[in-house]
């Protein structure tokens, strides 16, 4: 669904916004009222019943927003995952699925019944209020709701250099907020539009990934499951370029010519369609029902193998690698880009199976990269690479898990430049404001000079995690209350109302990365209120004693604090450094 949305959204001329609650869980009731206020239509999908995250309160959100929607009477389509126990006050308004085909068919029918106009206005908290004396903008601070804006002011870093010039397969690493999601896009947005270069983004949707785990928990051997996760991200990769290669043909007008590897590509496709012609997810849910067909519990390896070379691999593949490269030879770069690994990083019993199932992907990417690389007499080369972007603790847990992990290319994003975080904010105010600026009269006009006696700009960097996310948000907070006060800048008052938001929001980002590995993280965390700002290894043991932290995890929980920033080390004498870049054995 994600994906028709986002082709309607192109074509249409409508902007989009995804709320993620894992991705922004402080958002506000007032935040939600405005944003179903000045959409013209809103899409809720409830989880399954039998998903972890719904003790979070989260069908009781979703309930009220869609509460919202109805009454300010927007186009309104309610969408539950089976199984799911429809309240009976909107049950008649809800259309359950029970596969991701069904899901995006509603979805379709839905966009079709409605009447979207031309131009969508892009409103702001400040249109509806029609009182702003302080005009900036500073957009949101989830990449996934600025796609459009990004190219305006998108900061280039040494990483985004970096991923253009990968050759094989490369791993970008970094914690929530640090632009792994804004590199994608912009790299979608500047190297797609090169009709030289190709692009495929491959981004799963965190239930796309469940009947892949419960077949994999059925399998004992490990040995097979690491050929079956490495024989399916090959077969989706695979199938999603060809699917992308397939929809970018029939796009063009009925007169262009088609090249002969072309016609040969499409001709294959169409022989089998059952295997390509459909949406990620549903390729992917094709392809479990058919491995779930045959019996991989009481099998050697080499049978294992076989069965699961009959379904997905066998020739198939190997031909469709062929028919790919011709098509592709003639292009400069192609890229696979894939993200949203996360999604599916929550707490549940079989997180080692995905850790294997995400290794998978990292061991294969290089392997696929150099098939595509190679030429014999049958298919030409092409200049292929993947690369992965993936949050620094899931990249952790699996690489410390995993065998040959020398092996995981990698690369960390990295924010240490205060000048280059900065920048972030200047490059969006510039985008807003209608006189070219300097970055130092960007800070004059829309910033009081100075918090005490320290530049607003360095008081601003030293008060976050320094992430792109985290001084968005904090400026953010602090512009809109400037302009709820009618300041004609935002003032120091404004500055140190931002402090109490951002630490909220940064509390509540860090419980979502932390809880997949302790439960009742946040009751720990509470323990910490009211401690003095440096405190030795015996009071640290006593806070964890009194939080009830096994003795046998104290160690993994401060490691695992000290990797997320909450908790610093003194690295020399009255020298107490963060770590922004998590560091282990490798």
């Amino acid at each position: 669904m994600t994906k028709e949305l986002e082709k309607n959204r192109k074509k249409l001329k409508f902007n989009l916004t995804i709320d993620d609650p894992r991705e922004a869980p402080e958002n506000t009731l007032a935040a939600y009222a405005e944003k179903v206020f000045i959409s013209f239509g809103v899409v809720i999908h409830f989880p399954d019943d039998k998903r972890s995250d719904k003790n979070t309160h989260q069908n009781a959100k979703f309930s009220f927003i869609s509460g919202l929607a109805h009454g300010f009477g927007k186009p309104l389509l309610m969408l539950a995952e089976e199984p799911h126990k429809v309240p009976i006050d909107y049950k008649n308004m809800t259309k359950t699925h029970a596969t991701p085909a069904q899901c995006v068919t509603f979805f379709k029918q839905w966009l079709e019944s409605i009447n979207i106009p031309e131009i969508v206005r892009d409103f702001t908290a400040g249109d509806i209020r029609g009182k702003i004396k302080l005009k900036a903008s500073l957009g949101e601070y989830l990449a996934e709701n600025e796609k459009d804006q990004l190219e305006n002011y998108f900061v280039e870093t040494a990483e985004y250099e970096e991923a253009l010039k990968t050759e094989n397969y490369m791993i970008f690493v970094g914690r929530k907020g640090t632009g792994k999601t804004a590199n994608l896009y912009y790299m979608v947005s500047e190297v797609g539009n090169d009709l030289r270069n190709f692009i495929c983004v491959i981004k799963p949707i965190d239930y796309q990934l469940e009947g892949i785990l419960e077949l994999f928990s059925s399998i004992s051997s490990k040995a097979v499951r690491m050929y079956l996760s490495n024989t399916i991200w090959k077969y989706l990769i695979y199938t999603e370029i060809a699917f992308n290669i397939y929809e970018d043909i029939k796009s063009r007008p009925s007169h262009y010519m088609l090249s002969q590897s072309e016609t040969e590509l499409l001709e294959y496709i169409e022989n089998n369609k059952l295997l390509i012609i459909d949406d990620f997810s549903v390729r992917l849910e094709k392809t479990i029902n058919l491995l779930r067909q045959d019996n991989l519990t009481d099998l050697n390896i080499a049978e294992h193998q076989q069965k699961i070379n009959e379904r997905i691999h066998g020739t198939f593949l190997t031909y469709l690698l062929d028919y790919l490269s011709n098509v592709l030879s003639n292009k400069s770069k192609v890229y696979v880009l894939i993200d949203n690994l996360d999604k599916a990083w929550q707490k549940r019993e079989d997180i080692e199976i995905l850790a294997e199932f995400l290794f998978g992907l990292l061991g294969v990417s290089e392997d696929i990269s150099k098939s595509f690389k190679r030429k014999n007499h049958r298919k030409n080369s092409a200049n292929l690479a993947i690369i992965i972007y993936l949050r620094s603790d899931i990249f952790a847990h699996i690489a410390r898990s995993a065998r040959e992990r020398d092996k995981l290319t990698h690369r960390w994003i990295n924010w240490s430049d205060r000048v280059m975080l900065q920048k972030v904010i200047e490059n969006r105010l510039i985008g807003s404001s209608e006189i070219k600026m300097t970055s130092d009269e960007i800070w004059k006009k829309f910033f009081v000079e100075t918090i005490g006696e320290i530049p607003t700009r360095d008081y601003i960097v030293n008060q976050i995690i320094p992430r792109p996310r985290d001084i968005i948000y904090f400026s953010i907070s602090a512009l809109k209350r400037a302009i709820n006060l009618d300041h004609v800048r935002i003032e120091e008052s404004d500055i140190e109302h931002a402090k109490s938001d951002y630490s909220k929001h940064a509390f509540d980002s860090l419980v979502v990365e932390v809880d997949v590995e302790f439960d009742n993280i946040e009751e720990i965390l509470i323990e910490f209120v009211g401690e003095e700002e440096i405190i030795d290894r015996n009071r640290l043991n006593e806070i964890l004693q009194y939080a009830k932290v096994p003795q046998e995890r104290v160690d993994d929980l401060i490691n695992l604090l000290c990797d997320t920033t909450f908790l610093g080390r003194e690295t020399k004498l009255n020298d107490f450094t963060f770590a922004y870049i998590v560091t282990f054995a490798m």
